[in-house]
């Protein structure tokens, strides 16, 4: 019995062997169909020269072809191309060869780890990897002559065809013009997030756009803004822009030079701390040119320290400075303008948002530095 067992199990085996390699010859042929082959017993797929960019059987010519649908790479090489069963990575030669996938649109973003956004993400935007192949502008270059900027991808609302290098390629709006500024900055933050409680969200365009009681503030003022995509300030490696308060604004100095803010943004509490925008500035009787309007040594805001993901209730009046400053005169809103003339109206509301959070005192049609 134990012979008949062996034999069994031997016959068994041998026609297992017998089924696979009958399947791995018909994937050779399969593949033979797809991928030009130096041989024909299917040990080579392919050519000598099927990596030489100057001779006709190139593979990047092969995939032009095919319109860069790269399904018969992963047969072999694996949907990430490091191998799979030929062990032999696409990675030896190029950077990062593109799935069939790569430009999908933006809606993958956050989701699709195969989309060339993701990629880059992680990888630090190094897009002088994108240009080895596509140009130095993108727009083809020899080697695939296919154009970033076509078929609907970099282009403005438009149509317009706009750099991959564009500011609001990777944060902002996506369909805006390349060069329309206020569109730089979220919502779309690098992550995709829209929300403003994402921290790369926030109150990006509160800020970037002129609202009810304030002038529209530069990105400068809080962000050292990089000349290039590649600058080394621009690109450290961390994906956290950092928040400096480079600009005046921000650090205006009062009380005649004895006040000088420190502004800070504290990265876990998501707040702006000793800015004077939100109220952190004092203002002296002793020097100022209408003492009346004092009922103490000094006038100061409420140093606020916003919280750059909560919303419009940041900014309400109150919130930067009492109505009346602490260490004014009593009044109410609506006699605001008796003083502030031209800057505020009779109901109270700011009329002339250029001279309200701009760094000077404007009282009677004067302005003053504090």
């Amino acid at each position: 019995m134990s012979n008949v067992k062996f034999s069994l199990s031997r016959t068994g085996m041998l026609g297992i062997v017998l089924f696979v390699s009958l399947f791995i010859l018909s994937g050779c042929a399969k593949l033979k169909d797809d991928l030009p082959s130096q041989t024909e017993n299917g040990s080579q797929i392919h050519s000598s020269t099927w990596s030489d960019t100057g001779k006709t059987d190139f593979h990047g010519k092969f995939l032009n072809a095919k319109n860069w649908k790269l399904s018969s790479c992963e047969q072999c090489h694996a949907k990430n191309f490091e191998g799979g069963r030929s062990n032999v990575s696409c990675y030896q030669c190029h950077t990062f060869p593109h799935s069939e996938n790569w430009d999908t649109t933006f809606a993958g973003f956050r989701s699709s780890e195969i989309f060339h956004g993701t990629y880059l993400r992680e990888n630090n935007w190094q897009l002088e990897k994108c240009q080895s192949c596509h140009g130095v502008s993108y727009i083809g270059g020899m080697r695939v002559k296919v154009s970033c900027s076509n078929a609907g991808c970099h282009e403005d609302f438009m149509g317009m065809q706009k750099s991959p290098e564009a500011c609001n390629t990777c944060h902002g709006d996506f369909r805006a013009m390349e060069n329309d500024e206020i569109s730089f900055a979220p919502p779309r933050s690098i992550s995709g997030d829209t929300a403003t409680i994402s921290a790369g969200v926030g109150a990006h365009r509160r800020h970037l756009l002129a609202d009810s009681v304030a002038s529209a503030i530069r990105c400068s003022e809080c962000h050292s803004v990089p000349d290039s995509v590649a600058n080394q300030v621009h690109l450290d490696g961390d994906n956290i822009a950092e928040v400096l308060f480079l600009d005046s604004l921000s650090r205006t100095v009062t009380a005649n030079g004895l006040h000088v803010p420190n502004p800070s943004y504290d990265y876990a509490t998501k707040k702006c701390n000793n800015v004077y925008c939100h109220g952190d500035f004092v203002a002296r009787k002793a020097t100022s040119t209408f003492p009346f309007g004092y009922t103490d040594t000094i006038m100061t805001g409420n140093h606020f320290s916003p919280k750059w993901t909560e919303g419009s209730a940041q900014a309400a009046c109150e919130t930067c400075h009492s109505l009346p400053p602490v260490g004014h005169v009593p009044s109410t809103i609506q006699n605001c303008g008796t003083c502030h003339t031209g800057i505020v109206d009779n109901a109270g509301r700011i009329s002339d948002k250029t001279k309200h959070i701009n760094g000077k005192k404007n009282i009677l049609g004067q302005e003053l530095s504090f």
